[in-house]
């Protein structure tokens, strides 16, 4: 089963739908409904909303078998249209292995639904290697990029951190090299959340302040 939320900056909407072989009619006729309620959420007057929408697809097992049903493209694309109706696009964050999600956007083939990298969640989802190997999956859709950091502790569980595995200094160096103009934003998870935010925020500055 997997889940999409549509978050809007400034205004938060956990709006969920479900893609499921076994009740496709129905289901999808509940994430059409979904999708054009966040579209009129979208229109209010007077709400301030970012240009970018992102939308969480998951799976409990974290594997890379079994990629989204027809149905769920279906829906995406439609929740794509809607966004770009608003003037918005809507990126896809990277929460597990990264063939599933640069799956999605391919079948998609819509030019408002793209990707938000999140290597730090990649990983927290299964994926070993979130740069280089998740990122050259994902490389031509991504618009948006969360800044954390991880490792994986003693217990096995893998936690956010502020200086961790993932290769940010080779992933800022391909940005680069691909011409990125979109956001980068620090995503804490980490407590005390300010001293951790100050933290994470120190450390983009320098990784982005060094040398391609």
């Amino acid at each position: 089963m997997y889940t999409a939320s549509s978050i809007g900056s400034h205004f938060c909407s956990s709006l969920k739908c479900w893609a499921s072989a076994a009740r496709v009619s129905g289901v999808q006729e509940g994430s059409l409904r979904t999708v054009s309620h966040f579209h009129d959420f979208a229109f209010s007057p007077g709400l301030v909303v970012s240009s970018s929408l992102i939308a969480f697809f998951s799976r409990s097992d974290h594997t890379e078998a079994d990629l989204v049903s027809d149905a769920a493209i279906q829906v995406m694309r439609h929740a794509a249209q809607k966004v770009a109706e608003a003037g918005l696009t809507l990126n896809i964050e990277v929460s597990e292995p990264s063939q599933r999600t640069a799956d999605i956007v391919r079948r998609v083939d819509h030019p408002a639904l793209g990707i938000n990298w999140d290597p730090g969640a990649a990983y927290q989802g299964g994926e070993e290697v979130p740069f280089p190997d998740g990122f050259d999956l994902l490389r031509p859709y991504i618009r948006h990029v969360h800044f954390k950091d991880v490792t994986t502790e003693p217990t096995g569980a893998r936690t956010v951190v502020v200086d961790g595995v993932i290769d940010w200094r080779g992933a800022f160096a391909a940005l680069r090299a691909d011409n990125f103009d979109g956001y980068i934003s620090v995503e804490t998870h980490r407590r005390p959340k300010i001293d951790s935010t100050f933290r994470m925020l120190e450390r983009l500055r320098a990784l982005i302040a060094l040398p391609g």
